[in-house]
């Protein structure tokens, strides 16, 4: 039985610009590079069995960062996806901030263009039992290079929390900066989530 480390990819001219990303395929700037080479580089010499990871651009493109410093094999999903935001994709979030607030509070109905929040829940759900079963399977660690919507949804599901990305959950950095790492261990109790401080010294094991 291993663990799984989430890895958040690396940032997006769109991250610093807080606009949403939905779908867009958009790429990773210099510094998301930069960041998700901090955390690959504590991976080096960990038995990694698989890096999973959503099919959209940024997330390849930090998965394939994870690889090359793993020689991980990666596996592309595309249930791992964020929320299509739909029309809202590429603007401003803090202006559809409360309009992102009605469709999560109307979890059926889906936003123009995209998918309803219930929609994109529960086919969260359905990776992430993929990829937790992998782990449960193999020793070591699993990894997955995850969005921030999805991992807020993984954080919230193990802690036993409400599912939210937007309603209680506000700005870029919920959980951990772009590039940063969360390792889910399974216990008794389930699955235990654990901030992995990407800055100091030592390898993950």
């Amino acid at each position: 039985m291993g663990d799984v480390l989430v890895v958040r990819h690396g940032t997006t001219a769109e991250n610093t610009q807080s606009l949403l990303r939905g779908w867009d395929q958009v790429p990773l700037t210099q510094e998301g590079v930069r960041k998700v080479e901090l955390s690959a580089r504590k991976l080096v010499g960990a038995p990694i069995q698989l890096i999973f990871t959503s099919d959209l651009r940024r997330a390849v493109e930090s998965a394939e960062i994870v690889q090359f410093y793993t020689r991980a094999q990666v596996k592309k999903v595309p249930l791992l996806r964020a929320w299509n935001v739909g029309q809202m994709t590429g603007q401003p979030r803090e202006k559809f901030k409360r309009l992102l607030l009605y469709y999560e509070q109307h979890p059926h109905e889906a936003v123009p263009g995209g998918e309803s929040f219930m929609d994109f829940s529960n086919r969260v759900g359905q990776a992430a039992a993929l990829v937790m079963e992998f782990a449960a399977r193999h020793p070591g660690l699993t990894v997955l290079v995850a969005h921030n919507s999805v991992l807020t949804l993984l954080w919230e599901a193990t802690r036993g929390e409400k599912l939210t990305v937007h309603e209680e959950r506000t700005g870029e950095n919920q959980i951990v900066q772009p590039g940063g790492m969360v390792r889910f261990t399974r216990g008794a109790q389930g699955w235990t989530p654990q901030i992995i401080q990407v800055g100091t010294s030592g390898r993950l094991r």
